[in-house]
């Protein structure tokens, strides 16, 4: 009769030992940022936690619509992949293309009730984009990028940089000019020149602006033309912070942060200069910029290109 109590008294007990377990009541206090928070198709993410190892070894899910009922299961698992580095730390996962809406991010543990959430993002329909261009001015890489700095900063910026994903958009970057009486040339301050609204764009004195390549090939190229730019650019540690405003479009002010980088920290295909289009030649850029959106966390990637750089503004620069 002993023994039988006991028993009795086991396994009572045991299903309140896990109920109770701590590794699962220490989820309640993990945190999770997802980045950016609102994607495409094939997009990649970043799933990041506090702490910042709780993703080391664990895999995403991501919940689905399948005949009208929502779902996550093995099938819903995302490609994904812990990257760890002095900038960023977490789980770059990749978004299944036949997924869209505000979707939550989960991770799995069978001992603690099975799927549990993390964060949600939004994955954009075509609909969604036509609803909320401002989301979508600055063409973001489908890639996640993770920069390296280059070895040798560059000796001048000014000049026009373009995006690889959109060889439509342009951003004119134009430093503070110094003259250096000694030398007897201009070098470059890390400040740069607001684009002057009364000037407008197209003159050596008018500043930083985003503007279109005039090639034609985006309908939406209308919201990012002559939009005046300021910022910073330190060109030793490589700190870069943008600032776009959009106000006379009705899209308020867009502003990024990011860093100088290695043109090596992305894929080649997205290294070929060329305004309109990829140069023949195959040529490289030799400097970018990656920068994330403050507003929707989506990165901008632009590659330097001459195409008004030094000669259009008619100094002697400092070598």
């Amino acid at each position: 009769m002993k023994d039988l109590l006991s028993l009795l008294t086991l396994a009572f007990v045991l299903p309140l030992f896990f109920a109770c377990n701590p590794d699962c009541e220490n989820y309640a206090r993990i945190s999770a940022e997802i980045t950016p928070n609102v994607r495409m198709p094939g997009d990649q993410i970043m799933v990041k936690t506090s702490p910042a190892e709780f993703l080391r070894n664990r895999e995403l899910f991501i919940e689905k619509v399948v005949d009208g009922e929502l779902i996550v299961d093995e099938t819903t698992k995302l490609t994904s992949e812990f990257v760890e580095m002095p900038t960023a730390m977490g789980r770059i996962a990749t978004l299944p293309m036949d997924v869209e809406g505000n979707r939550n991010i989960y991770i799995r543990d069978n001992d603690c009730g099975g799927f549990i959430p993390l964060n949600n993002v939004t994955v954009a329909s075509a609909d969604f984009i036509a609803s909320n261009q401002s989301l979508f001015i600055s063409p973001a890489a489908p890639q996640i990028v993770i920069p390296t700095l280059p070895t040798v900063p560059p000796v001048n910026i000014i000049n026009t940089w373009f995006s690889p994903q959109n060889r439509d958009y342009c951003i004119w970057i134009v430093p503070e000019l110094i003259w250096d009486q000694t030398t007897g040339c201009y070098s470059e301050g890390p400040n740069l020149v607001p684009g002057n609204v009364e000037i407008g764009p197209g003159t050596p004195r008018s500043g930083s602006w985003e503007l279109p390549a005039g090639c034609g090939v985006d309908p939406n190229a209308g919201l990012y033309t002559a939009n005046p730019v300021s910022g910073f650019i330190d060109r030793n540690s490589g700190f870069v912070s943008l600032s776009i405003d959009r106000t006379a479009k009705g899209l308020g002010i867009e502003q990024f942060e990011g860093s100088l980088m290695s043109p090596s920290s992305v894929p080649e295909p997205d290294r070929i200069v060329g305004a309109c289009a990829p140069d023949s030649g195959g040529q490289l850029a030799e400097y970018m910029i990656v920068a994330n959106s403050k507003e929707t966390g989506r990165q901008l990637v632009i590659f330097l290109f001459d195409v008004v750089g030094l000669e259009f503004h008619q100094k002697e620069f400092c070598e």
